[in-house]
């Protein structure tokens, strides 16, 4: 996938194309600057469907979009739907993962300070549970023999924007990582 929205499949033998899928809306050239495009791929445990995750770009400059997943059949490179994960302000969805009962979790990040994981359905009109207490999500793994999902961020409050000075200095990014039990 690239950030023009082109994803492509290829042999990996020898690189010859297989097919393409049309991701275009997730792109956007606002003015002079290129936005958006297929920012995480996840295929589906079974094999026949693509998740392509981004936006649905507004603008360039400080981007605005609604965090979008293009839901494709693998198989014709068709697209089946697309959900939407947010408002505007949501902007990306940075990272997408299937649980063994086929429900999905994504996170989504965009503005500074701002950031969620959502948890959505293939077949359903929209996401069935999201929480916004996580800012800045960038990444979220599944370890099935534990059922323990971890999720990485970038802790609150560190966007240099003024506002959290202190001793006249921003405070250091860090990557928090929260760990979660999913009952069984």
């Amino acid at each position: 996938g690239d950030l023009d929205g082109r994803v492509r499949q290829s042999h990996i033998e020898d690189g010859s194309l297989i097919r393409e899928f049309d991701a275009a809306s997730l792109h956007l050239s606002h003015r002079l600057q290129e936005v958006g495009g297929a920012r995480h791929l996840a295929m589906s445990a079974s094999g026949d469907t693509l998740l392509v995750g981004g936006t649905k770009p507004k603008n360039g400059g400080n981007v605005q979009g609604a965090p979008t997943i293009l839901v494709f059949d693998s198989t014709t490179a068709t697209l089946k739907t697309t959900i939407t994960l947010g408002v505007e302000g949501d902007v990306y969805v940075t990272d997408m993962i299937e649980l063994p009962d086929g429900d999905w979790l994504a996170t989504v990040s965009g503005n500074p300070g701002a950031g969620k994981v959502v948890a959505f359905r293939l077949d359903a009109d929209k996401p069935f549970y999201e929480t916004k207490k996580y800012p800045n999500c960038h990444s979220i793994a599944w370890h099935a023999p534990t059922r323990r999902i971890a999720l990485s961020t970038t802790n609150a409050g560190s966007n240099g924007n003024g506002r959290q000075l202190k001793n006249g200095e921003y405070p250091g990014n860090f990557s928090p990582v929260f760990l979660f039990q999913l009952p069984e």
